[in-house]
């Protein structure tokens, strides 16, 4: 057997409240329970078999230097100290009335019957024999017998059982038996922290097979004193963990710290309390605290688990105070940052146990952690301080995964290949059948010998599905592959779906798609999605679904397994981009129309009295630029809508680059029966991009633009205009197409949002003696900007802290996702749910506004409805744009902003992401996007349509990997929040004033006089840019 290495992280283990346990059963073996005896695997030598047994527990048993913490491991007892978990148990042993072969070679052992569910076996309470940061081994002899085809799993399982927060599961390892045969079953298990409860259980087998039992032993894995966290300075990152001696290794942060000790007679805060602790007072702020440099003890790429006792202390304003672990992270040259580990709500004379994680992508100059939080003037108590690395003191050579029940390459799916038959499989709403070969030997494997079938379909969901409840964990992410195909009822190609079912403590089901395709009835094909759950369901079921009823669905291997962490990808290095040049031949048609051809049976001629300026998007980018040639392409004879004039440029297009588009473009009067669309589209290889498009009503020139770029090298790029109805003729006159320079139009921006976002401040300075405040120092920082900045959320995602705490740190405004939308509150008729929205916080904040029915973002149309609905009475409140935009250039967002700003009415992006493969492409689209939207005056607020992966409407949009890593998009918004942050420094003049200018928002000032500091805070309204404004700030109340 594979040796199967596990490091549980409290804070992390699999899904909690998975089992509700019923009450304890126990019974002697009778006629009824009586059963075939296993034979020991030997080749037919019964003497070599006893031998290999006995040797295997007596070398293995509690007598070892290792001390075995299972109390009665081989049953000599009887059932004593275990007890079977809602099923039935008994002891064959050697002196039984018929003993068998089995009870004779290893002197007795445990049966497991009557189970109804495969999660029933037997359990020891192993709470007390168990210790943090140590990794123990586990060695068991397991069989299977009774009503079981084939082999079977047997399954080792340690419940954690926390009081107030639900029991959490870790698989420690997995054996395949085969009826009538023993084997061992193997793995390893290490805990970060101590829960009120420690269980460890034997499960696994489907319903109505038993489990035998002839030993189970779980010693610590390491000679010496590793019980002791402190005495393993390989285990505990932290120094001095206990302050046992003193602060030593410790660090208070601008404040005071002692250490109070039993043997130094010092007053105890906690009753009762014993040992030694740390007492951070004179605290003056929040983040004033008790820090360590851990800078050599953390390595990149690895989880650490955090784990502190803390109390508090000293006058507090409310009933608690919250605790907080923190890491900072310096940089040279680039200043620190800042990540929140975990928090907990602590109260006067007990101490509260803080536990999170975290991991860094790459080790900074130095990492602190620190404890902060309670309010100014709270003493924060420290009993100790635990951080484990993933290896957990683990045996070196074995293999480590933390914070996950299997290794990254393990199949959770049991029996993925029907090998097995049906076993562990069923049908959903259908039957399953397992075979060779379908449709009269036409349809067979893919690989292996067999594959399932859900037939007798009525239903689209009706399909094939297995329970996986304790084999995945929340806070992961996972992926599935599948290999499927239809048969039958005449259907050739069908929606084939892998959905999760999963239902919560709370009763609430949830249906979380995971990946859909097109399955064909001529071949297999691989389906293959990744999915995360935010909270601990109490049942999780994946299923493949989808194809009409009466259609059968074929699966011939299912996989699942923790998905791969997919590597950064790295910054395009783009050499001589040639910014503003346009890659066109012969746009100015100086040449006739050489390098041109028509697509398709149409014409192409050269005519004259077009516009010799360019359109106002482009002279945006290119600035002062040369007279167009008045030259245009007349396009006649055109039969179909795709044909127009179109040129290769393969070699021209640079991957990663964003090129902008502009042309003019006019409709030959006469051909026209209502509005034409005409478009700049882009063939690549196979695929159909949108380069712009316009609507044309008249017989007036209008301007084109767009964009586009691409980000895998194709074999075959052309360019094309097309669109009007076959037979309309059209002209088009100084196409471009030029890379754009974003970083030059940013420095543009900032200028625009200096103007509209920030007010000229003057500080009025009362109270005290004025004429002592001259000269004063005064440091101005802003806390927050007023500018509203939110994004989507939905009920799911507030069960997953981390989610939590991005979203809270970063957004100010909130709108949900899809729990207030028809569909969702009333998915049946008279059955209403609003449950989901009443969960969520009453963040949703996003005014009032009528949204344009329009599918296409086209500023006339959507001007054009707004004045029809203000004639019809409409009150208007604002305009909505939803935009999911592909490599945007900032003249065509703005020309579109300015466009439907002339109605004077506030502008908001009501839904807004970018998509790219490459992550610092994302962030220069989503900087684009933000920046145009801020710089602008009508636009008065942005939501994102998301921002954690999976949890958004198209892939590659997301700022913060599934797991919690926040990319490269995600730091840039960051760094725009950053630096939309106003703070300023200096003295106050003689007039006992200090000015500054700033960006609206949340402001506080700190006035450091020689003998105290004081601090107020203050807010910048928004107001006349030409007038500044004052505010008074009383020192005299503080």
């Amino acid at each position: 057997m594979r040796r199967i290495s596990v490091c549980c992280f409290t804070g992390q283990a699999a899904n909690t409240n998975r089992r509700k346990k019923k009450q304890i059963q126990e019974s002697k073996p009778s006629t009824e329970n009586r059963m075939e005896q296993p034979q020991m695997t030997n080749n037919g030598n019964g003497a070599g078999n006893s031998e290999t047994v006995g040797d295997s527990m007596g070398n293995s048993n509690s007598s070892n230097s290792k001390t075995n913490i299972i109390v009665n491991h081989d049953f000599s007892q009887g059932l004593q100290s275990w007890h079977p978990n809602s099923c039935e148990g008994f002891v064959v042993s050697s002196d039984s009335d018929n003993p068998g072969l089995l009870a004779r070679l290893v002197g007795g052992y445990a049966v497991v019957s009557n189970r109804k569910e495969s999660w029933q076996g037997l359990e020891q309470d192993i709470t007390a024999r168990v210790s943090p940061c140590v990794t123990y081994s586990v060695s068991a002899i397991v069989g299977v017998s009774g009503h079981i085809q084939g082999s079977a799993e047997v399954i080792a399982t340690v419940k954690l059982e926390q009081q107030g927060s639900g029991t959490q599961y870790l698989r420690v390892g997995k054996s395949t038996v085969s009826k009538g045969q023993l084997e061992k079953l193997e793995g390893d298990f290490c805990l970060s922290t101590m829960p009120d409860r420690v269980v460890f259980y034997i499960e696994g087998p489907s319903a109505g097979a038993d489990i035998l039992i002839a030993s189970v032993i779980i010693c610590c894995s390491k000679q010496g004193n590793d019980n002791d966290v402190s005495s393993s300075s390989s285990t505990n990152v932290i120094l001095n963990h206990d302050f046992s001696q003193g602060l030593q290794s410790w660090h208070t942060n601008q404040c005071d710290g002692h250490v109070v000790s039993l043997d130094l007679g010092h007053p105890r805060h906690l009753a009762n309390d014993v040992g030694s602790y740390a007492v951070v007072s004179n605290r003056t702020e929040r983040w004033q605290g008790l820090e360590q440099d851990i800078t050599s003890k953390v390595s990149p790429g690895l989880t650490y688990s955090v784990s502190a006792l803390v109390g508090i202390s000293g006058p507090t304003e409310g009933s608690s105070e919250e605790a907080l672990a923190t890491l900072k992270l310096e940089h040279t040259g680039s200043g620190a940052n800042y990540m929140l580990v975990g928090k907990t709500s602590t109260s006067k004379g007990k101490w509260n146990k803080l536990e999170g994680t975290f991991s860094l992508s790459t080790i900074p100059d130095r990492v602190f952690f620190y404890l902060e939080g309670p309010s100014p003037g709270v003493n924060l108590l420290i009993k100790s301080v635990v951080i484990c690395n993933p290896d957990c003191s683990k045996p070196k050579g074995q293999d480590s995964f933390c914070g996950s029940a299997a290794k990254d390459d393990e199949n959770l799916i049991v029996n993925p290949n029907f090998e097995d038959g049906s076993n562990n499989w069923s049908g959903r709403g259908c039957k399953i059948a397992v075979q060779n070969s379908a449709a009269d030997g036409k349809i067979v494997p893919q690989s292996g010998k067999v594959f399932a079938v859900a037939t007798g379909r009525t239903q689209n969901w009706h399909g094939i599905q297995q329970e996986i409840t304790g084999r995945v964990q929340r806070k992961l992410a996972y992926e599935v592959t599948a290999v499927v195909r239809i048969y039958g009822n005449n259907v050739t190609s069908a929606d084939v779906r892998a959905t999760l079912w999963v239902k919560n403590p709370d009763n609430r089901e949830q249906y979380i798609g995971i990946a859909n395709l097109q399955a064909k009835d001529s071949e297999w094909v691989q389906l293959q999605g990744k999915f995360l759950l935010n909270g601990s369901p109490n049942k999780i079921v994946v299923y493949l679904e989808g194809p009409p009823p009466g259609t059968d669905l074929l699966v011939n291997s299912f996989t699942l397994k923790h998905a791969t962490k997919v590597p950064p990808s790295p910054l395009p290095i783009i050499e001589n981009p040639a910014f503003g040049v346009n890659i066109l031949q012969n746009s100015n048609l100086s040449d006739a129309t050489n390098g041109w051809f028509p697509l398709g049976n149409c014409s192409l001629n050269v005519a004259t009295g077009s516009p010799h300026v360019l359109p106002p998007m482009a002279r945006e980018s290119l600035g002062v630029h040369e007279s167009l040639s008045g030259r245009c392409i007349a396009v006649t004879k055109r039969t179909q809508t795709w044909m127009g004039p179109a040129q290769m440029i393969t070699d021209k297009v640079k991957l990663f680059l964003t090129y902008q588009i502009s042309a003019w473009v006019k409709i030959v009067p006469g051909a026209a029966s209502g509005p034409q669309n005409v478009n700049v589209a882009l063939g690549v290889d196979n695929n159909w991009v949108n380069g712009g498009q316009v609507e044309i009503n008249d017989d007036r020139w209008h301007e084109i633009g767009g964009s586009f770029r691409i980000e895998k090298q194709p074999s075959k790029v052309m360019v094309y205009i097309q669109g009007p109805a076959g037979g309309v003729d059209f002209m088009v006159a100084g196409l471009q197409i030029f890379a754009v320079d974003r970083v030059a139009r940013f420095k543009h921006l900032r200028r625009h949002a200096d103007k509209i976002r920030k007010r000229d401040v003057t500080l009025k300075f009362t109270g005290g003696d004025s004429s002592s405040l001259h000269g004063t120092f005064v440091k101005v920082r802003q806390t927050q900007n007023s500018f509203p900045l939110g994004t989507c959320i939905s009920r799911t995602n507030i069960d997953n802290e981390d989610f939590v705490d991005f979203f809270v740190k970063n957004f100010n405004w909130a709108v949900f996702g899809n729990e207030l939308k028809w569909y969702w509150t009333e998915s049946q008729q008279g059955n209403l749910n609003y449950k989901d929205a009443d969960d969520l916080p009453a963040m949703d904040q996003v005014p009032k506004q009528r949204r344009p029915n329009e599918s296409s973002a086209k500023p006339q149309r959507y001007i054009e409805q707004v004045l029809d609905l203000q004639e019809r009475g409409a009150a208007v409140g604002g305009i909505g744009i939803q935009g999911h935009i592909d490599s945007p250039v900032g003249p065509v967002v703005c020309s579109a902003l300015d466009g439907l700003g002339i109605l004077g009415l506030p502008i908001w992006f009501t839904e807004l992401d970018v998509s790219s493969t490459n992550e610092y492409i994302r962030a220069e689209d989503l900087e684009v996007m933000l920046r145009e939207a801020f710089a602008h005056p009508s636009v008065e607020g942005v939501m994102l349509w998301g921002f954690w992966e999976l949890f958004m409407s198209r892939e590659n949009s997301h700022l913060v990997e599934a797991e919690g890593e926040v990319n490269e998009a995600g730091r840039r918004l960051l760094a725009l929040k950053k630096e939309w942050l106003s703070h300023a420094s200096g003295e106050i003049d003689e007039s006992g004033e200090f000015g500054f200018r700033g960006f609206h928002g949340s402001y506080r000032v700190e006035v450091v006089g020689l003998s105290k500091k004081v601090t107020k805070t203050f807010v910048v309204e928004k107001g006349d840019g030409d007038t500044p404004l004052v505010l008074n700030i009383d020192l005299s109340s503080s």
